[in-house]
This record gives structure tokens, sequence and C-alpha cells, in this order.
């Protein structure tokens, strides 16, 4: 899952930004999605003041859905965090099977995926993140990025701030990122792999799109207005489905974009006990050096 797994084109920002849009608008609460209640974009990285200082358990956001897909309806999942003596240990989200396997088709490029505003428990405020997203791709025929083709995929994108209206001309999603958030060994694409609204993208050159390794599951940057704005986590669709277990390290900054507790490895696997897919980061570590958002 390369950096072109998150390509949008300028033409795919109308689009982006009406989501953006009324993502802002309905932001807070459960949005009539059912399940329990969660702000889902705090303002800062202060935890709720009903946490309790050492709490120890897993929360739940809402279910995400119903939606209608071709075989259906289909709820797309929930996000979750688990905490042990106030410090997170798994930070992620559960996609259900039907999430899965009953999306509807998205054109054969990157510029229209299924997109899902994830609502978060308002326990993961003690994290670096305020934001959560699962894009949905069809798949990619071979091109000169994509040696290989891209099969069908999805993204989940931890997000340190919401989606914003996509700039003029991409001017703040193109800004460069102050250095020191560039986790060292990763570097910006080429060409540039844009989100409007979300940032560009970075990613391990070692690690290249459009390879075997890499069509299978993945792992990104994405940098807004100068800053580190998201980590995303990617797995093939055929991953999912074998209920196989991928898991590896996430390269740190040497600053991070706000203070919390950032992850440092990634893994996707399937919860037997539950019966869901899992995309979770882990393995976390406070930041006591952060810049101020």
């Amino acid at each position: 899952m390369g950096r072109d797994r998150l390509r949008m084109s300028t033409q795919a920002a109308g689009s982006t930004a009406a989501l953006a849009l009324a993502l802002v608008a309905c932001s807070g609460g459960d949005h009539g999605l059912g399940g329990t209640t969660g702000s889902a974009w705090a303002a800062d990285s202060t935890a709720p003041a009903h946490i309790t200082a050492g709490q120890t358990g897993t929360f739940y956001g809402p279910v995400i859905g119903p939606y209608t897909g071709p075989n259906g309806p289909f709820d797309l999942g929930r996000s979750f965090i688990t905490l042990r003596k106030g410090v997170p240990t798994a930070f992620g989200m559960m996609l259900f099977p039907r999430g899965v396997t009953g999306q509807p088709p998205t054109p054969i490029s990157d510029d229209a995926p299924n997109v899902y505003f994830i609502v978060l428990p308002p326990e993961s405020a003690v994290t670096g993140f305020r934001a959560m997203a699962v894009f949905y791709f069809s798949g990619h025929p071979i091109d000169q990025f994509r040696p290989h083709g891209e099969p069908e995929h999805f993204h989940t994108v931890f997000l340190v701030s919401p989606p914003r209206p996509p700039s003029p001309n991409l001017s703040i999603e193109l800004k460069a990122p102050d250095p020191d958030e560039i986790p060292t060994g990763v570097s910006r694409g080429v060409p540039d792999t844009v989100v409007p609204g979300f940032g560009v993208s970075y990613d391990d050159p070692l690690k290249p799109e459009g390879q075997p390794a890499r069509i299978t599951i993945g792992q990104n940057y994405l940098f807004y207005d100068g800053h580190m704005n998201g980590m995303v986590v990617g797995a093939d669709v055929d991953l999912l489905l074998e209920h196989a277990t991928w898991t590896d390290v996430i390269p740190q900054p040497k600053i991070y974009a706000r203070p919390g507790y950032w992850p440092r490895r990634y893994t996707v696997k399937y919860d037997e006990v539950n019966q869901v897919h899992v995309y979770q980061v882990e393995d976390f570590v406070l930041a006591t050096q952060a810049n101020s958002r």
C-alpha cells in the first residue's frame, strides 16, 4: 500500500470538500449512528473530564452504518481503544465482515473512493489523534506507478485533525513539513500524492508502492500545513479474507505533531472471538516533545 493508495486528483476536490464540511458541521455526539456516544473531534489534547486517571478497559465508538451495498444493507464497523491504567495498548478500527464484502464498487481510479468518517470513543483523546476515516477502493489497473496494478483494498486513516476543505491549488496540503516531524527514512512521493483536505503523502522509499509486498499491506503518513496530520494503514481485501495477521514498526519523528500517546507499531488481523477485521496501532510512547496544534 504505497503512496499511490491515497492519490486523489484535484478534480475530486469538490466531493472531498463537501464531505469535510459535512463532517465539521456534525462533529461531536453519536451523529445518529447508534452505539456509544463519543465526540469525534476534540479541539485540544486534554482528555475529557470524565476519564478517570489510570482507567483500564476497552472503549468503543458507535457502529457506523447502515449503508446500502450490492448485497443489501451493511454496517461498516466501529472504532475502539484499549487502555491499561490510562495508557493505550491498542487503538483502531473494527471492520465488520459485511462491511468488507458488501462495498459499492468505486471507479477504477484513486479519485473517488468510498469514504467513511468514524466517530471515536472519548477515551481516545489520550492519543495524539482526533479523527479517523476509512477509505475503500475497488482497485487500479497497471500503470507506470503500479507495475502490478492494485487490488481491492481499504485504508484506515488515523488523523491528528479532521479534514478541511481543499485549499486553493492545494497550497496548504503541499506546504513543506517541519523536518523534525518527518520520521527517519521517510520521504515525499514522486510524483506528489495529495489527498485534498487531508494532506500530502510521505512513505518509506525502501518499501515502494506497486510491488507485491506493498500491494498486500503498508503504512504511510499525511502532512498538512507543514505538520504531520495522519498515519495511514492499508490492507487489501484478499489479505483480510484470508484472516491473516501482519504487523510492522512505524518510523517515529523527532517531534510529534501534538502531545499525547503515539504508536510505534501497526497490526492488521482477524479477531476470531468477535469475528471482525482489525486495523490497530499499538506499542505507544508518550510524546515529551510536541508541536502545539
